[in-house]
């Protein structure tokens, strides 16, 4: 089966704590050379004049080095939360992040290429990219398919360590 390019599109507003463990189920799929990540993460601008919101801020300027530094797969990240590059007026929120994720992606994909589109806060099952890959390739006649995927506010942890037993978890 040929493998096109595979562009996986997460948004991240605050997601320094479930980020990782989506990137370490994507660095366990099958044929990671093929995946281009790209993240945005993002927030409104007017978020670093709010003190209450200044946890949000720092969460996502901490999220953004560890991307660039320690993300067990390559990442091409869109900073919509720099002081002076977070979201003004009323283009915000998660959809509008996926909007300009998908508008990155469009300028490199091919025809041929796959979009997987996921949130920050989801796990995924080893395989996962594969059986996208081979739903796509038995059905060349589908434009889309939905796949089950798992939101960790939705799975106690203990459920975590059952699906996903590779992984080391930190209980705050």
């Amino acid at each position: 089966m040929d493998h096109p390019s595979v562009f996986v599109a997460i948004p991240a507003m605050d997601e320094l704590h479930t980020l990782p463990l989506l990137l370490q189920d994507l660095s366990m799929q099958e044929n990671t050379a093929a995946l281009h990540v790209r993240v945005c993460v993002n927030q409104p601008n007017d978020y670093w004049d709010l003190p209450e919101k200044q946890h949000v801020c720092q969460q996502n300027q901490l999220l953004m080095d560890w991307l660039r530094n320690q993300s067990p797969l390559p990442v091409h990240l869109l900073d919509f939360a720099s002081r002076g590059r977070g979201w003004h007026g009323k283009h915000f929120g998660v959809g509008w992040a996926r909007k300009k994720l998908f508008e990155s992606i469009c300028e490199k994909a091919q025809a041929e290429d796959i979009l997987i589109s996921l949130d920050a806060d989801t796990r995924i099952r080893p395989g996962y990219v594969h059986s996208i890959l081979e739903n796509f390739h038995k059905n060349p006649q589908i434009p889309a398919i939905s796949v089950p995927y798992y939101h960790t506010y939705t799975i106690p942890v203990y459920m975590e360590c059952l699906l996903f037993p590779n992984l080391e978890f930190q209980m705050n």
